[in-house]
């Protein structure tokens, strides 16, 4: 009977031709064992480290489509790992807030809108688009002036909704990216469309800074 074989890589790190090799190349005695290892993964390592990753953020990144904003619904996304939540105000206009109460850190997206603002279902208080406290239940016509969460940018041009998540002071529209074949009613894949299959959908050409 033919012996069992070894992986590839247990088999190398145990063959002393190998071993030799590899000190040579390093300049150091040969090693006890080696193995192959994959490369390492930098990401994971600053996550366990508590380190937070870095982005571009001064810049425009895409939010959403202008149809997944319905009128009077809460969107939640998490960009460039922030939790943000979307919405309409009455007029049509969209914002987006950071996606947490600053009273107990829950999920704003969780609660209803109220007006032109949203009320957060765990005490009650209002976020206007502005991510101000625009309704205290527990003393009505007093803010609490750091029950503030933050607001960010938005420009909603050719079906797009962009969100801006770096400095405010800095925002500049000229930097969001232009798809002139959106505004012409071009096709595109929905996400939950198969991929052969596209539809049609008209859009505005009119860019609208939120």
């Amino acid at each position: 009977m033919l012996p069992r074989l070894k992986p590839v890589a247990l088999w190398l790190r145990g063959t002393r031709p190998y071993r030799a090799h590899i000190s040579r190349m390093n300049g150091c005695d040969p090693p006890k064992r080696f193995c192959l290892r994959a490369a390492p993964d930098y990401g994971a390592a600053r996550a366990r480290a508590g380190e937070p990753m870095e982005f571009l953020r001064n810049a425009w990144y895409v939010a959403a489509w202008s149809e997944e904003l319905s009128e009077r619904a809460l969107l939640a996304r998490t960009l460039l790992e922030e939790p943000v939540v979307l919405f309409r105000t009455r007029d049509g206009t969209p914002a987006a807030l950071f996606d947490r109460c600053p009273h107990r850190f829950a999920p704003l997206s969780r609660g209803k809108l109220r007006d032109d603002s949203i009320q957060c279902g765990y005490h009650g208080l209002c976020f206007d688009r502005t991510g101000a406290c625009s309704h205290n239940p527990y003393n009505p016509g007093h803010a609490p002036p750091r029950a503030r969460v933050r607001g960010y940018p938005l420009l909603e041009r050719q079906g797009i909704v962009w969100i801006w998540m770096g400095d405010p002071d800095r925002v500049d529209t000229s930097l969001a990216p232009d798809f002139p074949i959106l505004g012409q009613g071009a096709s595109r894949l929905m996400p939950d469309e198969p991929f052969h299959r596209a539809i049609s959908q008209p859009r505005s050409q009119s860019p609208r800074l939120a």
